[in-house]
């Protein structure tokens, strides 16, 4: 327990080098109302992209950010992970204004509502088990997809690599959305 609550304590760049599951949720939480803010301000500007697919296309750029930043580049993850988030939600704006996916940018607000050490151990709590969850709940297909999705990866070199066609692709980012959705929801 304690080893949680002092999480909340550690640097962005320390959080990166623990990336123990405690890290990363912390990472996630401080990083989900970023997200959420961004998303916001994309759906009153572009009606026609689903809030919850911004929201979705944030927290898989925040996974990105984690796993691939570079302390050695000389940026905070702060800033690298606003960039990350932004450019994700760009790049699936720029798909679903072409008829495929949603998405875009908006302001960053790096600091979260201050919370209890009581309720930020209950937060992760749940979000441990929410992380449990998604992986029971995706295929070894839906993760593969999801890996090289999180990568920038298009569908059709997705669909290349994984031997599959473009279409089952696309279909099973779907299905890793439509169950991330369910999950984050319960």
């Amino acid at each position: 327990m304690t080893d949680r609550i002092n999480h909340s304590a550690l640097s962005d760049e320390e959080l990166i080098r623990d990336l123990s599951d405690a890290a990363l949720t912390e990472l996630i939480l401080r990083y989900k109302k970023v997200v959420e803010i961004k998303a916001k301000k994309l759906f009153r500007q572009n009606g026609s992209v689903e809030l919850n697919d911004l929201i979705d296309e944030g927290l898989v750029a925040v996974f990105y950010a984690v796993r691939t930043y570079d302390e050695g580049k000389g940026a905070l993850f702060s800033t690298y992970a606003d960039i990350c988030i932004t450019n994700r939600m760009l790049t699936s704006a720029g798909r679903h204004n072409r008829m495929t996916d949603c998405a875009d940018e908006g302001v960053s607000d790096k600091k979260a509502d201050i919370k209890s050490p009581e309720a930020i151990y209950l937060e992760k709590e749940r979000f441990d088990e929410v992380m449990k969850r998604v992986s029971r709940e995706l295929s070894g297909m839906e993760l593969s997809v999801l890996e090289m999705y999180l990568q920038y990866e298009s569908c059709k070199i997705i669909a290349d690599k994984l031997g599959i066609t473009e279409k089952a692709a696309d279909n099973a980012m779907q299905r890793v959305r439509k169950k991330l959705r369910t999950v984050l929801r319960a």
